[in-house]
């Protein structure tokens, strides 16, 4: 993991990457509420736990138990990997959403 508090070089997407992904998984690091809950969820917690040792940003999403991965990059095939065993008891599927990084558009008609 990159150190949060170093400046990334101008240019260095790399480095942003690297940056931003050790944001996210801090960001994500619950101990309050998951901690409790992952007994009512054993297999979501056990998925969490495989991302964040991988040193992917993972945490239960919404009420559970859906698994939320937070990534800088493209990481598809490697989230995939990860997640193929869960995946080939098709009790799981992985969803590979953008975030919008325009924000809100209003178009007038």
């Amino acid at each position: 993991m990159a150190n949060v508090h170093e400046p990334v070089p101008a240019g260095s997407f790399a480095a942003a990457a690297a940056q931003a992904n050790a944001l996210l998984f801090t960001a994500t690091q619950d101990k309050l509420h998951q901690p409790y809950r992952g007994a009512l969820m054993p297999p979501s917690t056990d998925l969490i736990a495989m991302f964040r040792s991988k040193g992917y940003a993972a945490a239960v999403s919404g009420a559970g138990p859906c698994v939320l991965v937070l990534h800088y990059g493209n990481a598809r095939e490697a989230i995939d990997q990860i997640a193929s065993e869960q995946l080939a008891s098709g009790h799981w599927r992985v969803l590979h959403l953008p975030i919008n990084t325009a924000g809100v558009e209003i178009e007038r008609r």
